[in-house]
C-alpha cells in the first residue's frame, strides 16, 4: 500500500479506499444466509454480550451502547460474569455472545469461550485470525479483512469492526418490519412496569 517514495498526497487518497475495500471484503466475505442467521440470533436475543479485552473491551463497549440505542439489551464484558450469566440462564433469557479479539488468541478470551460453552450460550467471534482456536465451538464467524499497514492494523481492526455492526445495525432495521418499533414499545413497557411497581410500593408504604 505504502512505500518509502509514497508521497503525502498518494497516501491520502489511498488510506479512504483501503478502508472501504476492507469493509467490503468483510461483508462480501459473508454470504446472505449467514447474514440472516446472525440478524435472527440478535434479534431473538433477550440480551447481547459483547466480550472483548483490553482496546477490544473498549470497542465492545461502544457497539454494546449502540445497540442499546436502537432498543436491545446489550452489555460489554472484558472477562465474563459468571454470575451475571447464570441469573440470565435461571430467569430463561435468550443470551448470545460476541467475542472481539484481533489476533483470535487471547487467552481471557479462550477461557470465556469455555465457560460459554459449558453453559450452551451460543458466540460469534469476530477476528482477522481464520485459524483462531476460538472458533471450534463458535456458532458464527465474522473475519475481519485490512490492508497489510504495520502502524495500522490495530486502529484499522477497529474502525472495520465498527464500521461492521453499524452494518448490522442498518440491515436489522431495515429487513425487520417494525423492528425498531418492537424493541422501542418492549423498553417502553419495562419502564411503565417499573414506574407502575414503584408507585404500588410507594402506595403501601404511606
Amino acid at each position: 500500500l505504502f512505500s518509502d517514495s509514497t508521497t503525502i498526497d498518494e497516501m491520502m487518497d489511498r488510506l479512504p479506499l483501503s478502508f472501504f475495500r476492507s469493509v467490503e471484503q468483510t461483508m462480501s466475505n459473508l454470504d446472505k444466509k449467514q447474514i440472516q442467521r446472525i440478524l435472527k440470533k440478535l434479534k431473538d436475543a433477550d440480551e447481547i454480550i459483547f466480550d472483548g479485552s483490553n482496546i477490544s473491551y473498549k470497542l465492545a463497549d461502544i457497539i454494546a451502547f449502540k445497540f442499546t440505542e436502537i432498543g436491545f439489551s446489550s452489555r460489554a464484558f472484558s472477562g465474563l460474569s459468571w454470575s451475571h450469566l447464570t441469573t440470565l440462564i435461571e430467569t430463561n433469557k435468550k443470551v448470545i455472545a460476541i467475542l472481539i479479539t484481533f489476533s483470535g488468541e487471547n487467552a481471557s478470551l479462550i477461557e470465556d469461550a469455555k465457560i460459554l460453552k459449558d453453559l450452551d450460550i451460543p458466540y460469534i467471534v469476530v477476528t482477522t485470525n481464520a485459524k483462531s482456536s476460538l472458533l471450534e465451538h463458535a456458532d458464527e464467524f465474522i473475519q475481519i479483512f485490512y490492508s497489510q499497514v504495520d502502524y495500522l492494523s490495530t486502529s484499522r481492526f477497529i474502525t472495520i469492526v465498527h464500521a461492521i455492526f453499524d452494518n448490522f445495525m442498518a440491515l436489522a432495521i431495515h429487513y425487520e418490519k417494525n423492528f425498531y418499533r418492537q424493541h422501542q414499545t418492549k423498553i417502553k413497557q419495562n419502564f411503565e412496569l417499573k414506574s407502575e411497581a414503584m408507585r404500588i410500593k410507594k402506595d403501601s408504604t404511606d
